[in-house]
């Protein structure tokens, strides 16, 4: 397991899963599903103080990310 603060919707690709969360934007590394690894985060910087993540989707070569309010 990979542990990401206020995880919300997963999306994967081929070894990647891309992890929705209060903290951004996590990729993990899930070739080895018995030893996922976070490999980056990102998008934290750019989500507003109350905001998250609230989902993904993966539109040909692009994510899209949906923020969201958490209350």
């Amino acid at each position: 397991t990979v542990a990401v603060p206020g995880a919300g919707q997963v999306v994967t690709r081929g070894d990647r899963a891309y992890v929705a969360g209060t903290g951004g934007i996590r990729v993990v590394d899930i070739a080895d599903p018995t030893n996922p690894r976070v490999v980056s985060t990102f998008g934290a910087a750019d989500i507003p103080a109350g905001l998250g993540v609230g989902g993904l989707e993966l539109n040909g070569d692009r994510l899209v990310a949906m923020v969201s309010k958490f209350d």
